[in-house]
């Protein structure tokens, strides 16, 4: 020992008072927050969903799908559609920024080509009046609150229902603690920018998430009506709905007869939205939004094609993994998934309740990129977050299955 070097028995105090000062600075408020979870978690949530819903009111987006929703809604109001198209702008104009309207009357070719041919904006509504429920609520709440804030109203509601029925799971499995966890994966996923945009996606997410955790907590026959309405909502939503009840049916679930009434109604809503709209078919739709866009669908019904489909099944994997998260999650996901299979001690724990979920939610995401190869992340959301969630809990009682 040197002459500068401090004596063994004071490095070692100093390392026991170090530890002692690191256990009480990050156990402590861990230890804070276990017991004041049960009322500071649903605070929490409320708190991170206000602040989205406030910054949507002072900031909300306004994107091209806008023009085509509110058109959808109105057209039935008037006898000609040239005066639809003119009432539609002519709304924008009035209620948007200068510089947001003119880009979305000018922003590009096909929003200008839209901007000034009426018929061309009317071929393109089959792609959204097929959101069938989503303009319902436009045709009832426009009137009553204003084209631009009817829109934001829904997407209100939709995330009190989005809020209530987290709330409502986490309590029901004592998982209030993980609620900074919850809002971690609402941020991370990109869920505020899926609310600020005046879209059906939003109330889509709602719908699935109310409904899958309706089914997790046991409620099954009440959790038929927000996954229906979430098929009305946005059509591609029956992939899950199919996939949970097929699912179900398989794996001889208890809920199996629930299950099948599930798939009929899925399968009803989705055939439903088709007839009462004006649909430019699957093809049509999926070559438009995913492979390349036409400024009219007037007499657009292109043959199918191999090349075409693999082309945009191609391109839209690329992009999803350079410019979205939602892959990224996903695996995840089914790696974690293989990784609980693996450890269990029991091929039966692939048939628990929950386990059937999972199962067939991760079925889902891949089936529909499969039917419709769309790279965005938002429409994925409405299955990839309550995944998440099941995920989670099931990750939780893994661990502690195996400390008994």
């Amino acid at each position: 020992m040197t002459m500068l070097s401090p004596p063994s028995d004071i490095k070692a105090g100093r390392s026991t008072l170090l530890s002692y000062m690191m256990t009480v600075l990050i156990r402590g408020p861990i230890l804070l927050w276990l017991r004041i979870a049960i009322w500071a978690g649903p605070l929490l949530l409320l708190v991170a969903f206000a602040a989205i819903a406030a910054f949507d009111w002072l900031r909300p987006i306004y994107n091209w799908d806008l023009v085509a929703y509110i058109a959808s809604a109105m057209k039935s109001q008037f006898a000609n559609f040239d005066d639809v198209h003119r009432q539609v702008y002519s709304t924008l104009k009035v209620g948007l920024p200068e510089a947001e309207y003119q880009s979305i009357v000018a922003g590009d070719e096909y929003r200008l080509y839209q901007f000034t041919n009426p018929s061309a904006l009317q071929s393109m509504l089959g792609m959204y009046d097929v959101k069938w429920l989503y303009v319902k609520l436009l045709m009832f709440t426009g009137p009553i609150f204003g084209w631009l804030k009817a829109p934001v109203f829904i997407n209100m509601a939709a995330l009190a229902l989005f809020y209530f029925s987290t709330w409502a799971w986490l309590s029901r499995f004592k998982l209030l603690t993980l609620a900074p966890m919850v809002v971690a994966v609402v941020f991370c996923l990109g869920l505020p920018e899926a609310y600020r945009v005046s879209t059906p996606d939003f109330l889509a997410l709602a719908l699935m998430t109310s409904g899958v955790l309706m089914l997790d907590r046991g409620r099954t026959l009440v959790s038929l009506v927000p996954l229906t309405l979430a098929v009305l909502v946005r059509p591609d939503g029956a992939a899950a709905v199919c996939m949970i009840a097929l699912f179900l049916i398989a794996f001889q679930d208890p809920r199996w007869k629930h299950g099948l009434a599930l798939l009929i109604l899925g399968v009803g809503a989705y055939f439903f939205t088709k007839i009462m709209s004006t649909s430019p078919g699957w093809w049509a739709h999926l070559w438009f939004s995913t492979y390349q866009m036409q400024n009219t669908l007037e007499g657009f019904a292109p043959a199918f094609s191999i090349k075409v489909y693999m082309t945009a099944f191609l391109y839209n994997l690329g992009r999803a993994m350079a410019e979205n998260n939602w892959l990224g999650f996903y695996l995840a996901t089914i790696v974690t998934w293989l990784w609980m299979i693996s450890e269990s001690k029991s091929d039966e724990r692939i048939r628990e309740p929950r386990a059937v979920l999972i199962s067939a939610l991760m079925v889902a995401i891949a089936a529909k990129f499969v039917l419709f190869p769309l790279h965005d992340t938002r429409t994925y959301l409405p299955l990839l977050f309550p995944l998440i969630l099941l995920m989670g809990a099931q990750l939780r009682l893994h661990y502690a299955n195996r400390t008994t």
